[in-house]
C-alpha cells in the first residue's frame, strides 16, 4: 500500500452512510450498519455466515456487507465512514495503521494463516515437505505464489523469515494472480508446487496428481509465524471508545456472532454452514477445502470464541521487525478486548 499522509486519515468523516449492496433486500432503515471485507472466501466465511444469521440476536441484527478488492480499499472504507467495521488480514491492518489510519482491532475471524503447500506427485523436484524447503532441498523446484488481495506471496516471505531469510536463495518463485492460475500451473507442470489458499488446494487434490506437503491451516506447521497472519475485525478507535451503548452493542454482537459462526464452521458438519455462507461455491470443492482449514474444532483455523487480537498483533509486529520493517505505531494501542 503506498504511503498516505497521516492527516488524510485523521481528517476523515466519522459518518456512517448506508450503502446500496448488490443483492441486499433490507430497507435502509432496517440496517444496523455496514461491514467491509476484501473477498468472499473461506477466510471471511465467519463474517458472511454471521451476517446471514443476524449475528444471533433476537430480533436479528441486519448488517450490509461492503465488498472492496484488497486491504487498502477495505481500510479506507472504515476510515472514510463508508463502513462501520471491517474484516481484514492482520498484515493489511498493520499497513493501514502504519500509514496513519486510526484503526483498532477488536476481534478475529481466524486464528492463523489458512493455506497449504501443495506439491505435484509427478515430479521429484519438490519433495520432503516444509522441512526440506527450509533445508535448501528445493533449489531445483519451481514454486507458485498468489499475488494480489489476500494472496500468499507476503505470507511465504514471513513464513521464511524466522528460519532462513526472504524469498531469494530458495526455489524459483513464480507469481500468479488467482487461485485458479495456481491450480492450472500445477496441472500444466509449469510449477512443481505452490502455496495456496485452501480452495485452490482442494481443487488440486480433487483433480489428482497433487498432495499437501504442509498444511498451515491446522496449526501444525510454523505456528510462531502463522499465528501472526490471521484475519481480524477492525474499526475506528474513536468509534470503539465512544460512549454509545447502541454502537457498543453492535460491535459486541459482531464479535460474538463471528465467533459463533466460526464454531459452526469448525463443527463436524461445518460444510453446511460453509455452503450457507458461500452458496455459489462447488459443494465438493468447498467441503474438501473446509476439511483442510478445519480438521477438528481444536485444530481449526477459525476463531471459535470471542478473541482478543492483541497477542497476534504483537507477534506480527515482531515478525515484521525481523524483516527489517519497524512500525511507527505502538502495537499496545492497536487492539481492544472490551467487546467479548
Amino acid at each position: 500500500m503506498p504511503k498516505h499522509p497521516r492527516r488524510s486519515f485523521l481528517g476523515a468523516s466519522l459518518a456512517l452512510p448506508l450503502v446500496d449492496c448488490a443483492g441486499w433486500t433490507r430497507r435502509p432503515e432496517q440496517l444496523a450498519g455496514v461491514v467491509a471485507l476484501p473477498e468472499r472466501s473461506l477466510s471471511y466465511a465467519p463474517l458472511l455466515l454471521a451476517i446471514k444469521r443476524g449475528f444471533g440476536a433476537e430480533p436479528p441484527v441486519y448488517v450490509a456487507p461492503l465488498l472492496r478488492t484488497g486491504g487498502r480499499p477495505v481500510a479506507s472504507a472504515v476510515v472514510d465512514g463508508n463502513a462501520g467495521a471491517a474484516a481484514i488480514s492482520l498484515l493489511d491492518f498493520l499497513d493501514a495503521v502504519d500509514e496513519g489510519a486510526p484503526l483498532v482491532a477488536f476481534g478475529a475471524l481466524t486464528r492463523r494463516f489458512g493455506g497449504q503447500l501443495v506439491v505435484s506427485t509427478e515430479t521429484d523436484a519438490a519433495v520432503g515437505g516444509w522441512g526440506a524447503l527450509l533445508d535448501g532441498r528445493w533449489r531445483a523446484a519451481r514454486c507458485g505464489l498468489r499475488t494480489g488481495a489476500d494472496g500468499t506471496e507476503r505470507a511465504m516471505q514471513l513464513l521464511l523469515t524466522l528460519p532462513r531469510g526472504p524469498l531469494d536463495g530458495g526455489p524459483q518463485w513464480l507469481r500468479y494472480p488467482t487461485d485458479e492460475a495456481l491450480v492450472a500451473a500445477l496441472v500444466d507442470h509449469r510449477v512443481d508446487a505452490y502455496l495456496g489458499r485452501s480452495y485452490a488446494a482442494a481443487q488440486s487434490l480433487l483433480l489428482g496428481g497433487a498432495e499437501v506437503a504442509a498444511n498451515f491451516s491446522d496449526g501444525s506447521v510454523a505456528p510462531e509465524a502463522t499465528e501472526a497472519l490471521g484475519t481480524v475485525l477492525v474499526a475506528r478507535g474513536d468509534r470503539l471508545n465512544a460512549p454509545d451503548e447502541r454502537q457498543a452493542r453492535l460491535f459486541r454482537l459482531v464479535v460474538q456472532g463471528c465467533a459463533a459462526a466460526g464454531a459452526e464452521l469448525a463443527a463436524p458438519d461445518g460444510v453446511k454452514a460453509a455452503l450457507h455462507a458461500l452458496p455459489d461455491r462447488d459443494p465438493l470443492d468447498l467441503a474438501t477445502a473446509l476439511r483442510l482449514d478445519s480438521p477438528s474444532a481444536e485444530r481449526s483455523v477459525y476463531a471459535t470464541r470471542p478473541t482478543d487480537p492483541a497477542p497476534a498483533i504483537a507477534r506480527a509486529v515482531d515478525l515484521l521487525a525481523r524483516t527489517g520493517r519497524r512500525l511507527s505505531v505502538d502495537p499496545r494501542k492497536l487492539a481492544t478486548d472490551r467487546f467479548p
